[in-house]
């Protein structure tokens, strides 16, 4: 199961720099063509990158809620007195 989980996280990296550095283009390619005054910048790379950005943002997403299913390593605390929950640290 491990492996499973190794992969949808690689995965999930991969969506997540995708649809970050996606939408980074597509903000600096916009701003510039409103700067530039040249509106076919503006809906042009929206149309050649906005759906493959969008997709990759909702498969990252579905690969992080997937994520949350992924088994813990247990963490042996040491309590005191035998109390659970609660965590006091000797002075």
């Amino acid at each position: 199961m491990n492996i499973f989980f190794a992969i949808i996280r690689t995965l999930f990296l991969f969506t997540l720099f995708c649809f970050v550095a996606g939408g980074m283009l597509i903000v600096a390619v916009q701003t510039a063509g409103l700067i530039g005054m040249q509106p076919g910048w503006v809906t042009d790379i929206y149309e050649q990158f906005g759906p493959w950005v969008f997709s990759a943002s909702s498969i990252c997403a579905i690969l992080a809620f997937v994520l949350k299913f992924r088994p813990h390593p247990e963490h042996h605390h040491h309590h005191r007195n035998g109390e659970h929950g609660t965590h006091e640290h000797e002075s």
